[in-house]
């Protein structure tokens, strides 16, 4: 069995998804671009998900969101369902389009470790090797100058005649909007914004000269959009390697988070193992996500 994800309202989250044996079906494209942005605005505005930064490569999407409400997983289940039907129906594909493994979350615990990760995400189509600057992807993707510019209206791409159509059910037209974490609401949009794009100039200066001193150099544009979605990275992939739940710098708040969540854990596996013995009377840990959801089984309050 799988370990029991931890789902806290408001808590501030990094989102990762890859596509199937690494292939490139997220290349950007108007199909992409179209859906991804849409499906993403819909999801946002459905679940009252704050959205702070995202990128859409080849093979992997990131995201950096807070969950009021603590509903982050209905969220990441249309916004994969809905994308990679949409692009299957497009491309005429049949076969599965996301990696076996389940969505990658990331607590994101600090403002610190909030900057990083936005800034992460931003940069990610430079620390990827692609291109070298960000502002060159021709992918979906955030911007830091999205803080400021307000809701961005996505429509829904009826162009796409093989998923969606006029009659489709899902609306016509949705808000995507990008706002700062509340982490950091002492801090204007205006101010936020330039606080994120000094750094995202920092970083992508340290990736350049990185590269350089490497020897390499950036895949670019023109190699890019001569992919095939059906292409894959030559590049060995690390597999079986941690898979961290927790983005700290502090040290010693890391380790009590880490803590918390272990005794989480082992509280679900005491309540799940009574659950299954037919035992009602129980109470399943704070931050229980699918027993709460799909069971309607009753949880213990904040500790």
């Amino acid at each position: 069995m799988s370990l029991p994800r931890r789902i806290i309202p408001g808590a501030t989250t990094l989102l990762t998804r890859r596509c199937s044996e690494r292939r490139l079906f997220l290349l950007p494209d108007e199909t992409i671009t179209a859906t991804f942005d849409y499906v993403l605005a819909v999801s946002c505005e459905r679940y009252g998900v704050l959205l702070h930064a995202y990128v859409v490569l080849g093979n992997h999407y990131h995201i950096v969101a807070t969950d009021p409400l603590g509903v982050l997983p209905r969220l990441s289940q249309d916004l994969n369902a809905i994308v990679a039907r949409a692009v299957n129906a497009e491309r005429g594909h049949w076969e599965h389009f996301w990696d076996a493994s389940d969505v990658s979350y990331v607590h994101l615990v600090d403002p610190g470790d909030m900057l990083e990760k936005i800034v992460y995400t931003i940069t990610n189509p430079v620390s990827s090797w692609l291109v070298e600057r960000s502002e060159l992807w021709p992918g979906a993707r955030s911007r830091a100058q999205d803080f400021v510019a307000g809701p961005r209206t996505a429509r829904r791409p009826d162009h796409l005649a093989r998923f969606f159509s006029k009659d489709s059910k899902m609306p016509e037209t949705a808000q995507l909007e990008l706002v700062p974490p509340p982490d950091y609401e002492d801090l204007s949009a205006e101010e936020f914004a330039e606080l994120v794009e000094e750094r995202v100039q920092e970083r992508e200066k340290e990736l350049r000269a990185q590269r350089k001193r490497e020897g390499g150099g950036f895949l670019g544009l023109e190699a890019i959009v001569t992919q095939s979605p059906d292409d894959a990275p030559t590049s060995f992939a690390p597999r079986r390697e941690r898979n961290p739940h927790v983005a700290c710098k502090n040290p010693a708040k890391r380790r009590a988070i880490l803590a918390g969540l272990k005794r989480f854990r082992e509280a679900y596996r005491v309540a799940l193992a009574d659950y299954r013995a037919r035992k009602r009377d129980i109470l399943f840990p704070f931050g229980t996500w699918w027993m709460r959801v799909f069971h309607c089984i009753p949880c213990a309050g904040p500790p």
